[in-house]
């Protein structure tokens, strides 16, 4: 078999993309959706040692969330947590006694952000539109500000984050492109209000 020249065998360079970088933010009469790009990192490790060590940085109670200037940090299950800050801040401005921690042995973090979708849900809607997707009960009262939740919506396995402006929810990303089309379908009723 004649070897092929090794100038034909090149590949073009691999761009790291964000599989919903074509989306226009959804509008559909009160409800808004839209992309809201993160630094998500998890966290793992001995709650009781972080707590000793970074007292007041991290929820101690399932399913709440702790807020800071430049990040939150959410409970996902014991010992783990979600790190979510903005993409445009250092590591060592929003989680500095954290990445001390780690550095001294006692957590690890994992970057996760080529792995998960945040995607802002805005709008008296939102509530309703997501009771399309999950058995979950998001009413303000039982789901306030402060809380978080896993749980499956649609078919999908999410992260829902109420937030002071809605409700953030973080999904796969190669589930993003998939559940942002269900967000579509789900918010059709609104569109003509």
């Amino acid at each position: 078999m004649p070897r092929l020249p090794a100038a034909t065998l090149t590949m073009d360079r691999l761009a790291i993309t964000h599989p919903l970088d074509h989306v226009s933010p959804l509008v559909a009469g009160d409800l808004t959706a839209s992309v809201a790009h993160r630094t998500v990192l998890e966290l793992r490790g001995d709650s009781t040692t972080l707590a000793e060590h970074c007292p007041g940085l991290l929820p101690t109670v399932p399913n709440r969330t702790t807020p800071h200037d430049h990040w939150r940090a959410l409970w996902l299950r014991p010992n783990g947590w979600l790190l979510s800050g903005a993409p445009e801040t250092p590591d060592d401005a929003s989680w500095p006694e954290l990445r001390r921690a780690e550095a001294e042995g006692l957590c690890r973090l994992l970057d996760l952000s080529h792995a998960r979708v945040c995607i802002n849900l805005r709008g008296t809607a939102t509530t309703a539109m997501l009771a399309k997707g999950t058995p979950l009960d998001l009413r303000p009262h039982r789901f306030p500000q402060g809380h978080c939740a896993r749980t499956w919506c649609a078919g999908f396995t999410v992260l829902l984050d109420r937030v002071a402006d809605g409700i953030d929810v973080y999904v796969d990303s190669s589930l993003a492109v998939a559940f942002w089309d269900w967000l579509e379908d789900a918010a059709v009723e609104w569109r003509s209000t």
